[in-house]
């Protein structure tokens, strides 16, 4: 059986992302499976936000991001799923710049991730993802993406 995330999306930007290690992603339904057999380490699902698209963020704006994941199989992304946020500036890009970041059991199948942003006069991209980091074999999961 295979496991697969939901994503609620709050943010219109259109997803994207990476397969890897036999991982997949599906832009259309903003899931990330791994099939049976294989540990889709690496496989990654983002949102990417122009902030020319998106004038109310502000430099010096503290920007929250929440991504709630839905597992199929009870128990499974807290260990294999990393959320985190890259951004693009005026001069290159930047990985992995989120802070705060934590992760609450919702219930036995939902985990809700956030992290804080603060906006900085050179930035011109800000792209929050959801990775898989670990082995996770018959993973199926659907991210949620919110902001506020």
């Amino acid at each position: 059986m295979d496991v697969k995330y939901n994503i609620w999306d709050t943010i219109t930007a259109t997803s994207t992302g990476q397969n890897s290690n036999g991982g997949v992603y599906n832009a259309t339904t903003n899931t990330l499976t791994v099939p049976v057999g294989q540990t889709g380490i690496g496989t990654y699902l983002k949102k990417d936000l122009t902030l020319t698209s998106y004038p109310q963020y502000k430099t010096g704006h503290r920007l929250t991001f929440s991504v709630i994941i839905t597992e199929s199989v009870s128990g499974l992304a807290t260990p294999s799923i990393s959320f985190n946020m890259n951004k693009t500036t005026t001069g290159g890009s930047v990985n992995n710049v989120g802070t705060n970041i934590s992760s609450v059991r919702i219930n036995a199948t939902k985990v809700r991730y956030s992290l804080d942003y603060t906006v900085t006069s050179i930035d011109t991209v800000l792209s929050p993802f959801v990775q898989i980091n670990q082995e996770a074999e018959q993973l199926q999961a659907q991210i949620g993406y919110l902001h506020g």
